[in-house]
């Protein structure tokens, strides 16, 4: 097992994969979600993921994908990179809570893609931006992409 390092979202990929070899299906995806441990993604996804004949994709608001990242991803032998965008780039930083953000997951479509990765957009959906819909999709089909999820925001807990 090799040793946690602040800031890492897996403490061995291998000891989570390695339980479930059995698990075939046809196509199976494993899912890096905001961010992998940089100093650690080629052993993360190399060895482990890629070595279960899995393909791997990662989903991401798009922050702190470089172009050094990017090619990273498609040297570890990533797929896919699916992209966070929720309307226009005010709505889409106001849902997010950052200013910047929209402008940082369109550039993260540009660079995963001349990286060669395959892209795709997942969006939410909610008043806000519900009539922002059609504009979106003008920005999947912008940037090539081969999906776009919609997911419908729903209140929970204590919401």
């Amino acid at each position: 097992m090799t040793a946690m390092i602040p800031g890492d979202l897996l403490v061995d990929a291998g000891a989570v994969i390695e339980p479930t070899p059995s698990a075939r299906a046809d196509v199976r995806h494993a899912h890096a979600v905001k961010r992998v441990a940089k100093h650690r993604y080629h052993e993360i996804v190399g060895r482990a993921i890629r070595a279960h004949d899995m393909s791997c994709a990662i989903v991401s608001g798009g922050q702190g994908i470089s172009d050094e990242v990017a090619r990273a991803a498609y040297d570890a032998g990533d797929e896919s990179v699916s992209i966070s965008l929720d309307g226009d780039e005010a709505t889409h930083d106001r849902l997010r809570g950052k200013t910047g953000a929209y402008r940082a997951a369109l550039a993260a479509l540009r660079r995963a893609r001349a990286a060669g990765l395959a892209v795709a957009v997942n969006s939410q959906v909610n008043r806000l931006n519900l009539g922002q819909l059609a504009g979106l999709a003008e920005q999947v089909l912008v940037h090539g992409c081969h999906g776009w999820q919609l997911q419908l925001t729903v209140p929970a807990g204590r919401a």
